[in-house]
Formats: structure tokens, sequence, C-alpha cells
């Protein structure tokens, strides 16, 4: 054979050996998105009954440790509080970190490290952080691009939806009438949940009023697929959880294909802590500015009331406890990163909730245990 001919059968050879990436393709091989969302039950409820997974660690991490001594935290005043920590009956996690470094950690009622559980509405900021991630990379134009921008075909049942923007559903302020913890299990019964949301009466203004709402969220992940051209589960992983070293064992989906937007997301509590340390060092890890810096800075100023005490932005509650501004990853049941830029701390502490509700009271154990001790 010719050279030349030679070089053409090496060029076809070349081209039809060539794959272009499949969705499930990520950096990181233990994960596969068109199986993660696959539950044990077989059930699709909105909800799901909390089993626990086990860790299928791919990191290679390394976390620091410090003594209360080095940490400069008095350890009696600590310890006097352990006793509640030992003696509750579903916590399962409590991390105590400062300068980076983990001063506490603590398994109980059978869970260890390596246990993988629902973070439920602690998700939340994990997906705020990736419309951060997306608006930097301009796939989404910013927080103030309307909603029906993604839903083009959908023809609203009230003018006043075409107001509402990405921001009114990261601020919980979209105006619709969604009751947690009830409108869910209307939804769960239709074939197409997005639509159902976007179907629910307005009952305020875009942008004024707080109501706690799922399925604001559950919507940021539709609008993030739609967005990227690429599911939810992809994009988290591109962007965030390869850089870090995560590997979510389980992440729902709803009947149209969307990845459950801030909740039925298991991970570890160490990995909790891992995404609790992006934001406590302004977006970045290993030199790498993961999430951008106006997002983290934005994400700590509360943009609206909740009540006397909280105030929200972007999936975060914010609080001041003893005169330190804390802010809250705040998932059902239990599950808390804690952030208190002030002292350089981080708290994670996950709960079974594959059962009776009783969440760990976090403000009152740091205002009582964990602030007075540092020195």
């Amino acid at each position: 054979m010719k050279p030349s001919f030679l070089f053409l059968i090496f060029t076809l050879l070349l081209f039809s050996c060539h794959k272009e990436p499949k969705e499930t393709e990520t950096q990181d091989t233990l994960t596969n998105c068109n199986t993660i969302y696959i539950r044990q039950d077989g059930n699709n409820t909105f909800y799901e009954n909390n089993p626990t997974y086990n860790n299928i660690e791919s990191t290679n991490y390394q976390w620091k440790f410090s003594n209360f001594n080095e940490a400069n935290i008095d350890s009696l005043v600590f310890n006097s509080g352990t006793n509640i920590l030992e003696n509750h009956t579903t916590l399962f996690s409590f991390l105590l970190i400062r300068n980076n470094k983990i001063v506490y950690e603590k398994y109980f009622n059978g869970s260890d490290k390596n246990q993988s559980n629902n973070i439920h509405s602690a998700s939340k900021c994990i997906l705020s952080a990736l419309i951060g991630i997306a608006i930097d990379k301009g796939i989404i134009d910013g927080v103030d691009q309307k909603v029906l921008d993604f839903f083009p075909q959908y023809i609203p049942n009230n003018t006043l939806k075409k107001e509402i923007t990405i921001k009114h559903l990261l601020n919980m302020t979209s105006g619709l009438d969604w009751e947690e913890d009830n409108t869910e299990y209307s939804i769960e019964i239709l074939n197409n949940w997005t639509k159902a949301i976007l179907d629910l009466p307005l009952v305020n203004s875009p942008g004024t009023t707080f109501n706690y709402a799922t399925g604001n969220t559950h919507l940021l992940s539709a609008i993030l697929s739609k967005a990227s051209d690429t599911s939810t589960c992809t994009f988290l992983y591109t962007n965030l959880m390869t850089k870090l070293g995560i590997v979510v064992e389980h992440w729902g989906k709803d009947p149209q294909g969307y990845f459950s937007g801030g909740y039925n997301f298991y991970i570890t509590p160490r990995e909790l802590a891992q995404f609790g340390l992006l934001y406590a060092n302004n977006g970045m890890a290993n030199s790498n500015q993961i999430i951008p810096t106006n997002w983290i800075n934005t994400s700590r100023i509360s943009q609206i009331n909740v009540d006397s005490d909280y105030g929200y932005s972007y999936g975060w509650w914010i609080t001041n406890i003893l005169g330190n501004n804390v802010y809250k990853a705040w998932g059902y049941g239990g599950q808390y990163i804690c952030l208190i830029p002030s002292l350089d701390i981080v708290i994670v502490s996950t709960a079974n909730t594959n059962g009776v509700y009783n969440p760990l009271n976090i403000d009152s154990f740091i205002a009582e245990y964990v602030i007075p001790a540092i020195q």
C-alpha cells in the first residue's frame, strides 16, 4: 500500500474510535449519573425513606487534625456539652473544625465516617453554588434572568409569573403558593413536576415575601439542566465535586429526569464539611477558585427577613449568636453546616431521619458550648 493510503486508513480508524463523551462520563469514574438516582425501594415519591449508603470514597483529600490546645479552644467548656451529643437519640455525627483542621469528630448511634445519608435541604446551598458557577461561566445571564426564559412553551396562568427571577427562587420569594411538607405530596402524583410547580397559584408578588419552598429549588435544578444542556448531576461533578474529591452515593430524580433540587442528596459528614470549608475559604480549594468570590460574599448578606432571628440568602440561613454572624446550611431532621467566620469555625452535624424527627438544637449548643470555649 502507498503511504498516503495508509495515512488515510489510519485517520479513518482514529476518528471511528473517537467517541464524544457521554453525559455520565465525568472525571470521577466511580460516578454514573445514569444510575445514581436509582432508589433502593423502587418508588418515585417526592421525598425518600432515607436509607443509609456506604461511602464509595475516591478522594485523596488529606484532612488535617488539631487538638483543643492547638486550636485555642477550652476543652473543659466544650466537653461539658458532649453528653448532650452522646445522649441524643437521632444524632449521627458532629464535627468541629477550626483553622481548616478537625478538632472534634464523633459519630453516634451506630454511624461512622463512611456512612452516607440524606442531607436533605442542606444540599440547597450546594445547588446555589452551582447556579453561581453557571452565571460565572455565562451559561445563565444572571440572578435577574426570568425563570420563564427557560420554559418557553409554558403559558402562565397569571401574567405576573413572568416576573419571577432566578434570584426569587434562590431567596424563597417566588410568590408561588407552596406549603412545605404538604404541597410535595400533590406534586409527586403528577408526571411533570416542573409544570406542576409553575402552575401553582401566585399568592404574593415575586420578591416581596419569604416562603420556604423546595419547589423553588427544584425549578433551579431544571433551569441549570436546560441552560447547561446536560444534567445537574454532570454539571455538579464537572464543576464542583471532582475538584473536591467528593462522590455522591445517591441523588434523586423526578419523572422528567431532572435531579432533585435541594433534597434527596446523599454524602458523608466529612464531604459535607469539605463543602462548608469551600465557603469558609471564599470559594477556594487546592489553590483554585471554584465558586466565585462575589457569589460567596452575596450569600453572606441577608436578602430577605425570615423572622426576628433569621435572614436568608441564596440557600443560607443567617443569624447572630453571641455577637457572631452564623451562616447555616440547614436540612430536615438536623443536617447542618454552620459557618462562624469571625471565629474561623465550621461545624457539621448530621442525623438519622429514617424515623422520629428529633433535631439537635444547634444554635443553643453553639451558644453554650462552642463560642464560650473559643479562647
